[in-house]
């Protein structure tokens, strides 16, 4: 029997620990009590005025996260809304990322992963609150994985996942 090189691993729903090789298999990824998607309104297709405070909205592509940042840092914190993965994304297509939420606007709602990971994030900034999250103020984030992280910056407050959380559960 051979040996099996693990190039990450990360906590998924309930805390269920998933490995991944470095041939990009998912030994142990958890599907069961997972969010079911179908019916949510993707959020690429709602603008800052059209969002409901307290609704729930699906995050599948690189747009949808692209559309949370714009609304964060555009002076929406989002309290009280609810975004959920609906599958893996990568976001290697963006040389540097935007993150979501900044000094003036923090996200203040509840991000989860639902198991699913995020891929080829890359950030090169002087900037403080760094991260896939700048800066979360009362947040939930929960069930996600990143792999394939790079983040350049000579600012502070920064990470892979979140750059400053205040008040926030990370899960």
């Amino acid at each position: 029997s051979g040996s099996t090189e693990i190039s990450d691993f990360y906590t998924g729903p309930d805390s269920i620990i998933v490995v991944k090789t470095s041939t990009g298999e998912v030994l142990n990824k958890k599907t069961q009590n997972m969010t079911d998607t179908t019916s949510l309104t993707a959020l690429s297709a709602v603008t800052s005025s059209d969002m409901v405070s307290g609704r729930t909205y699906k995050i599948s592509t690189t747009a949808d996260l692209e559309a949370l940042a714009t609304i964060v840092n555009g002076g929406k914190t989002c309290y009280g809304g609810t975004f959920v993965m609906s599958n893996d994304i990568d976001l290697s297509s963006i040389a540097n990322w935007t993150a979501i939420g900044n000094s003036s606007t923090r996200f203040s709602g509840t991000f989860d992963g639902n198991g699913y990971e995020i891929s080829g994030l890359s950030i090169d900034s002087t900037s403080r609150y760094q991260g896939l999250f700048g800066l979360a103020n009362g947040a939930t984030i929960k069930n996600l994985g990143l792999t394939g992280v790079v983040v350049t910056s000579t600012g502070s407050q920064v990470g892979a996942l979140v750059g400053f959380a205040n008040n926030s559960t990370i899960q």
